[in-house]
């Protein structure tokens, strides 16, 4: 968002569709660092913390195309499985959309944004409510 607003002012070019575009690419950025977090709380290990970031973004991308993928799956009990551990994850190939759009000052759709922006939100929430846990039972 720093870097939106200091390109603003340097370059004359000043719409909110730039900055609301900046909030929403943190949002994503907010839900992978707190798994990552989570993950160098719990395990202290750096090469696992990228591995859960790694994780996290394919999650992420493979939940905004849940429905498509459940669809080449043979109904039953593996595809109530996907469908439940996908709906966990926040669709973050949608916020490169909405982001875009807001930049570009064209509409979306009021209850995606509102999924996606809550999802994010109560992810990052959950696995910083996770990691603040196990950090109050350490004894560093």
């Amino acid at each position: 968002v720093g870097s939106t607003l200091i390109l603003g002012f340097k370059s004359g070019v000043w719409t909110w569709g730039l900055i609301t575009g900046a909030l929403v690419a943190w949002l994503g950025f907010a839900a992978l660092y707190a798994a990552m977090l989570m993950a160098a709380v719990w395990v202290r290990s750096v090469a696992l913390s990228a591995a859960v970031g790694i994780a996290v973004l394919l999650a992420g991308i493979v939940a905004t195309y849940r429905s498509e993928l459940s669809v080449a799956m043979k109904a039953g009990l593996a595809r109530q499985g996907f469908l439940m551990v996908t709906a966990l994850v926040p669709p973050l190939g949608r916020l490169p959309e909405v982001a875009a759009n807001w930049a570009a000052g064209t509409s979306n759709e009021g209850e995606a944004v509102a999924r996606v922006v809550l999802g994010c939100l109560a992810f990052a929430g959950a696995f910083l409510a996770l990691a603040a846990a196990r950090f109050e039972n350490k004894d560093y």
